[in-house]
């Protein structure tokens, strides 16, 4: 089953048992509520270049977890799933490799809204919020900086459901 369906709850009769079908029924429905929590957790390894006055989006290289098909390798999108509507906590953080004169910021849109955070002079940068996310929607991440050369920047985006 995957995080966040329901199935539908069994029911007996007084003096019935339950058979094993029902208890692995009502066992799903409790690790969904309680223990396996909808998540994606992926980063930027390796540096991208993000040249210098150019909002690039992250192409993200690897993926640690992933629990319901969120994230397709090296893509800059993160997608939640069709029956994953719900409210997430979003953090993400980006660490450039070099922090000469380093002015920017770092861009997180999801589900339509968008959130900037300047890069700060040690060269990185981080957003977090919660926020409702619908069924389908995406999630990128961009970075902008203005240096007057490239800089190589690493990242990582945590994705959590935290309510339906």
């Amino acid at each position: 089953m995957a995080s966040g369906t329901w199935a539908t709850p069994p029911t007996q009769t007084v003096g019935g048992s339950a058979t094993a079908a029902d208890q692995n029924t009502i066992r799903d429905d409790l690790n969904a509520a309680f223990g396996n929590v909808a998540e994606v957790r992926i980063s930027r390894a390796a540096n991208q270049t993000i040249s210098t006055s150019t909002q690039t989006s992250i192409s993200f290289d690897t993926e640690t977890t992933d629990t319901d098909g969120f994230f397709a390798a090296t893509s800059p999108t993160v997608t939640i799933p069709g029956n994953l509507a719900g409210r997430y906590l979003i953090s993400v953080s980006v660490i450039g490799n070099s922090v000469a004169s380093t002015r920017g910021f770092i861009s997180l849109v999801a589900d339509g809204n968008k959130w900037d955070q300047n890069i700060t002079g040690n060269g990185s940068g981080s957003v977090g919020v919660s926020t409702r996310m619908s069924a389908s929607s995406t999630i990128q991440v961009a970075v902008f900086q203005a240096s007057g050369g490239n800089i190589g920047y690493t990242a990582q985006l945590e994705l959590q459901r935290t309510a339906i």
